[in-house]
């Protein structure tokens, strides 16, 4: 009852403050024109709400990528989970819409509550939030390019990281040259009198570009930078791979023998990302022609498949139907299919195990490795 109290009051009195201003504004490049968007190659066979929801996407889509910032906060607190806030205030241009919530109310008396879990700085930077903390495809897609900015205006700036912090991001960062970490702990606050931080971009507008003029800090930049670092794929891509979930706690394929039965008739390996290294990882997509995968972070490598390569997602009509996957495809210029599955339990979200149409997912890989549309199942 008292925290309900508290969380009330303090809610109130943060939606009452101004809204937080940062001390310093770089514009580090201008607004840019837009990515041509490629619809999926099966678009015409699939179910029409399920096409619709493609094409309103599409059509729906940023126009033009906005001109990018470097913000200087002062007397800045960071948590755990990138989350930056200071006398009942949270800088709002960091945090994406759907994620300032988990940090209102008595989160944001912490730096109060906790003096002794405080450690301070007097600068450092901050590309990560409460996704990128732990998930590959946020931190690959959001905040790496980030790190473009912070390398060119700031290459020394001590970078503030979740720890524990999977291995990819510290792998990640060093590869973009940067060794200097400053971790923050679950149970710690960081006080940093300066805080640098790159602007994050939404997911629809990191798969804008312009090569142009926006190469400098794009996606496309982190990608060959990061590929450079690796061994070259020799010849064309040839490998047929099908990433699996099973190792994972949700959002798994509950018939995945069956799938793994259709799959092998066309020579495709099934393999664990959870087991290679990211150098692995990615020297494994330059050698692979198609990737097979559930919606998930996983087919987040699909940015490291060479061109001509194509990618078939198995997506869940009965969640939300994000479409990272189908839009990241389109910004590489891979050809993207969908190969559509149902929750296995009936419940809608987007964490439940699935079941996929055996039939249907034949029809799509044939059409996938044929290069031609699907017919039959609309």
């Amino acid at each position: 009852m008292l925290k309900k109290l508290v969380d009330l009051v303090t809610a109130k009195l943060s939606r009452a403050l101004p809204v937080w201003e940062a001390s310093d504004v770089t514009v580090v490049s201008a607004e840019a024109a837009a990515h041509h968007y490629t619809l999926p190659g099966n678009i015409e066979s699939m179910a029409k709400e399920v096409a619709d929801h493609y094409r309103k996407m599409v059509n729906t889509a940023p126009k033009s990528i906005a001109a990018l910032h470097l913000y200087t906060v002062a007397h800045a607190h960071v948590s755990w989970h990138g989350a930056v806030f200071n006398n009942l205030r949270l800088f709002k241009p960091e945090m994406s819409p759907d994620t300032d919530g988990f940090f209102r109310n008595s989160f944001l008396l912490n730096q109060w509550l906790r003096p002794k879990r405080i450690r301070r700085y007097e600068q450092a930077a901050l590309v990560y939030d409460i996704w990128s903390a732990q998930n590959y495809y946020h931190w690959l897609v959001e905040s790496l390019p980030r790190l473009l900015v912070l390398r060119k205006y700031y290459p020394t700036v001590g970078l503030l990281i979740p720890d524990p912090a999977p291995s990819f991001i510290k792998a990640t960062a060093s590869l973009l040259g940067f060794e200097n970490f400053i971790p923050v702990k679950k149970n710690e606050i960081a006080q940093v009198s300066s805080l640098i931080i790159p602007e994050k971009r939404p997911y629809l507008e990191m798969a804008l570009k312009d090569t142009s003029r926006q190469y400098e800090f794009s996606l496309i930049r982190v990608r060959d930078e990061l590929m450079r670092q690796f061994n070259k794929p020799s010849g064309l891509p040839h490998r047929r791979i099908y990433v699996s979930r099973a190792k994972q706690s949700v959002r798994r394929v509950s018939n995945e023998a069956a799938v793994e039965q259709v799959l092998s008739k066309y020579k495709f390996e099934t393999v664990f990302f959870e087991d290679l290294s990211f150098q692995q990882q990615v020297e494994l997509m330059g050698e692979t022609a198609v990737l097979v995968g559930l919606h998930g972070a996983n087919l987040t490598n699909l940015m490291f498949l060479q061109a001509g390569a194509k990618v078939v997602e198995l997506i869940n009509l009965d969640s939300e139907k994000y479409l990272f996957y189908f839009f990241l495809a389109s910004y590489f210029n891979i050809s993207y299919y969908a190969a559509p599955c149902r929750s296995a339990t009936g419940d809608v979200n987007n964490q439940v195990d699935v079941v996929v149409n055996s039939e249907e997912l034949e029809s799509v890989i044939v059409a996938a490795l044929s290069g031609q549309s699907v017919t039959g199942f609309a």
